[in-house]
């Protein structure tokens, strides 16, 4: 059989019951139902399977053999909507629904392998698993419904091979979207402008208690400090929605919607999270977003309790002597008595808290295969207890709720307009809001959230304004394979509450979008995409990915008409039927929420976005999420942000913010210094646990304009568990570790120069490495982190220089646009001419460089500025002032005369 070898890669060929690349044995004893085909564009070899007898099946099975690689880097969904990575050397490591497997071979001599899961047909998703029985590689292949099946399967693996990791993800990946779905590589999609802004999100701030006043508060509060948003995501919390009518009761009085929150004892609140963590799941979750809400509610009630006990003492006359004690003394029984009934109210529900705890332990500690998950599932979506969830859901969540008008809400009927307003209250001016918005805070790019199906709980079935769209419900079902990585999926809202669906996403889509942008809005986060294919199990509806296939053509459709420059950010969207179907738009998240209030998530999400990154960056821009600029790992996370290559955005609350931090990330025009390509684990990280291992320290690379960037991450401790189903720390003292950087860490130098300048940002040092040199980096148990920018040396007229950038920003390199360095002998070599540096700069801030000699002069935009040279260090600085009405995103020449 021919084999296939790309240009750039290592052939791919089947010999016998053995696929081999170039002379390595990936895979023995593949299955005997297996064929192979070269891919058109030289990527790969394409495997297609049939099923014994070519009897049409929804779902089958395939023993893919014997795995022989050193290592692997697995990501697999651990949710409907999530992927994380896994590491391992054996077939029976690889998790289940793992979408990309990348293969270092011959101990990492002979190169390396990826194997992506393909869409057949757009209607059957490719899955790899491992079987811990007999230790195989297995090939699932399924529609995800019952009703649509076929007997062979022509594209179900793309199987690549190269020499540089890098290469061979982008080439493979640009395939497997080609033979999947509709989506193009990243380089060939506009970039929208929201991602060289600084940007606020709504969400952690308010979440669905979002008003246009919130909003108002949000953007004055950072406009004010000195870092003005350009963009805001006016996230979940501005449509109108409602639950189904047997429910409304019971979300009216719960705490998401209801102003007695505030008077929420903390026992209520205790029994709350505990019950929602026992439901919950990486599908769900519910505690997390519960204990933030629980969090805003108590810190609003301290700040009006400190208000009022001021206002009071200020406000209180003096009390004369009193001989009241007796009258006291009788009223003490009754104040007993209170007290009494508030305590023994208060045991009940720990003890209710407790016992929902013991379950979630019982629960997450149980395969899902095992019969008490079974039989808990069986009970969850039983008559008896199916109800009584759903008023649990509609109370504690936002996710039964479903869309009854393409309308904004009360809460944004004026600018002024606060979150007392009820979800389903009619009454907007959407349009008016956004206008003072920009008028008032210069911003660029307003998005609008909305889930790809219109809400969570998709379309009212009884609400007039929906009646178009004839909406109708489905209760979908779980593939095996879903149910295995996550059983909570099987009580999961979209599940016990069904989804209200329209005969067609395009007049929804077309809709919504139409009325969102005559109100002003630049674009939209589309969330809960991955759902969609869940939906697909429905009867008619053409399977999880011919489903999905059908919105994403609506949405791509919809987003090009109505919000020119590419302004769609894909979010929940990590199964291959989303990613491969990203046809233009351009920006997806590549990692579950930061999660503000759960310390065991703050590391993983640094290694879950990192190693996402190489698989989704080859077709998006990532977006790495917003975090917190006030919070014990803000600067673990703003590090992150600064090398993601993705969009810098917060989800401050108003008046919690830190401005030095976010001067570090934001110029003082709104702008930001963002990488050039998507931020990913250097070559000699990708096979290594930097979360459990306990030794390798995460280190992620990107390129600027001129030169490049290594963040250093310790994120050793914790990690989202597979076999808990939840993010965990398992060494609460993690120790400190060192990171070897080089200039070939960022493959982007190679060739570039001889010698680099490198800067570190912690310790301020500058230095010059050899292309195989290397510069130690101590970063600190828990979430140490750091940067080091790399900047080619170039000589003339016996001068070396190397532009490193703005010290002030974490990107220091992002600064600097283009450097050319003239001088020396003339063509002739006898005239020689003083050396210079021409640079192209932008930012505000001091500047940087490394010269082996003093200069005589430093000019800004023509005009000499004042400069420092440090000899010992071989450091030029100068200051870069946004002069004349410039601003600080704007390029200017800049000189270095010698």
């Amino acid at each position: 059989m021919a084999a296939a070898k790309p240009a750039t890669g290592l052939d791919v060929r089947l010999e016998g019951s053995s696929l081999l690349v170039g002379a390595t044995v990936v895979l023995e004893q593949l299955a005997g139902e297996a064929s192979m085909r070269q891919d058109e564009s030289g990527a790969g070899a394409v495997l297609g399977f049939a099923a014994p007898g070519g009897t049409p099946t929804a779902r089958a099975d395939f023993a893919l053999g014997k795995l022989r690689a050193s290592r692997f880097l697995a990501l697999g969904r651990t949710s409907l909507w999530w992927c994380t990575p896994a590491w391992g050397t054996s077939a029976e490591q690889v998790p289940e629904e793992t979408q990309f497997l990348l293969l270092e071979l011959g101990g990492g001599k002979g190169g390396y392998a990826l194997m992506l899961p393909l869409i057949d047909s757009g209607a059957f998703r490719a899955t790899l698993r491992g079987s811990s029985e007999d230790g195989t590689l297995g090939l699932r292949i399924e529609s995800g419904a019952a009703d649509v099946s076929t007997g062979s399967w022509r594209s179900a693996l793309l199987v690549a091979a190269g020499n540089d990791p890098f290469e061979l993800v982008d080439r493979a990946v640009a395939a497997a979207a080609r033979l999947s779905g509709t989506s193009k590589p990243r380089s060939e999609k506009e970039v929208p402008g929201s991602a060289d802004v600084f940007g606020w999100c709504t969400w952690d701030a308010f979440y669905s208690k979002v008003s246009a006043a919130g909003v108002e508060e949000g953007l004055k509060s950072l406009v004010d400090g000195g870092a003005p948003p350009r963009f805001v995501i006016i996230d979940d919390g501005w449509q109108r929605t409602d639950v189904d009518p047997q429910h409304r009761e019971a979300a009216a009085a719960g705490c998401l919607h209801s102003d007695s929150a505030l008077g929420m004892g903390s026992t209520v609140h205790e029994v709350e999270e505990a019950a929602a963590a026992m439901l919950s799941g990486p599908d769900n979750h519910m505690d997390a977003n519960l204990e933030a809400v629980h969090k805003i509610a108590q810190d609003a009630k301290k700040d009006a309790a400190q208000d009022g006990s001021s206002a009071a003492a200020a406000q209180q006359p003096e009390q004369p002597p009193s001989s009241g004690g007796a009258r006291r003394l009788l009223e003490l029984p009754a104040a007993w008595a209170q007290a009494a009934r508030r305590s023994v109210g208060n045991l009940a529900a720990r003890l209710q808290a407790a016992f929902f705890d013991y379950c979630r332990q019982l629960l997450e500690a149980t395969p899902a295969n095992h019969w008490r998950m079974r039989l808990f599932s069986a009970l969850a979506t039983s008559r008896v207890v199916r109800p009584a969830l759903l008023s649990f859901y509609a109370a504690a969540s936002d996710h039964t709720r479903r869309l009854v008008s393409v309308r904004a809400n009360t809460k944004f009927s004026s600018p002024s307009a606060g979150p007392q307003h009820a979800l389903n209250s009619e009454g907007e001016d959407l349009a008016g809001v956004v206008a003072a918005l920009k008028a008032r805070h210069g911003l660029k790019y307003v998005y609008a959230w909305h889930a790809m199906g219109g809400f969570w709980g998709g379309l009212g079935l009884e609400d007039p304004d929906m009646a178009k769209y004839k909406p109708q419900l489905v209760l979908p079902t779980p593939t095996p394979g879903m149910l295995s990585v996550d059983p909570t999926v099987a009580w999961v809202q979209p599940v016990l509450s069904g989804v209200g669906l329209p005969a067609d996403p395009r007049q929804l889509h077309e809709d919504m979008h139409s009325y969102l942008a005559g109100c002003g809005i630049d674009g939209v986060k589309v969330d809960v995409q991955s759902t969609v294919g869940l939906l697909g199990s429905g009867a008619g509806r053409g399977g999880g990915p011919a489903l999905a296939a059908a919105y994403h053509s609506s949405l791509e459709a919809s987003a090009r008409r109505h919000f020119p420059g590419n302004h769609l950010i894909n979010c929940m969207c990590h199964s291959t039927e989303d990613l491969y179907r990203m046809e233009d738009t351009n920006l997806a998240r590549v990692s579950d929420d930061f999660y503000p209030t759960w310390p065991e998530s703050h590391l993983a999400h640094i290694a879950n976005c990192a190693f996402n990154t190489l698989f989704f960056g080859a077709l998006v821009i990532p977006d790495w999420d917003m975090f917190h600029s006030l919070h014990e790992k803000a600067l673990l996370h703003a590090t992150a942000r600064a090398v993601s290559g993705g969009p810098i955005y917060v989800s401050d609350r108003p008046g919690r913010h830190d401005f030095e931090l976010l001067r570090r990330l934001v110029l003082p025009d709104g702008s930001v210094l963002r990488c050039r390509l998507p931020g990913r684990p250097t070559a000699d990280c990708l096979f290594a646990d930097v979360s459990r291992d306990g030794t390798t320290a995460l280190k992620v690379w990107n390129a600027n304009a001129f030169n490049a960037i290594v963040a250093c991450f310790n994120i050793q401790g914790s990690a989202f568990e597979r076999s808990l189903r939840r993010f965990s720390t398992h060494d609460s003292s993690p120790p400190a570790l060192a990171a070897a950087v080089r200039p070939s860490d960022a493959p982007v130098l190679a060739g570039a120069a001889e010698m680099f300048a490198a800067y570190q940002d912690s310790t301020k040092e500058l230095r010059l490495l050899g292309a195989a040199d290397c510069l130690e980096v101590r970063l600190a148990g828990g979430g140490g982190s750091d940067v080091v920018t790399l900047s080619p040396v170039t000589e003339a007229g016996g001068v070396l220089f190397a532009p490193i950038g703005l010290t002030d920003m974490l990107n220091a390199g992002g600064a600097v646009l283009s450097c050319a360095v003239s001088g020396g002998h003339s063509d002739d070599g006898y005239d020689v001419q003083p050396a210079r540096a021409a640079l192209k700069l932008r930012g505000a801030g001091t500047v940087l460089c490394y010269c082996s000699h003093a200069p005589t002069g430093v000019a800004v935009g023509g005009q000499q500025v004042p400069f420092s040279y440090d000899a010992e260090r071989s450091a030029l600085t100068f200051e870069l002032v946004p002069a004349d009405g410039r601003a600080a995103g704007k390029a200017v020449d800049c000189a270095v005369q010698f």
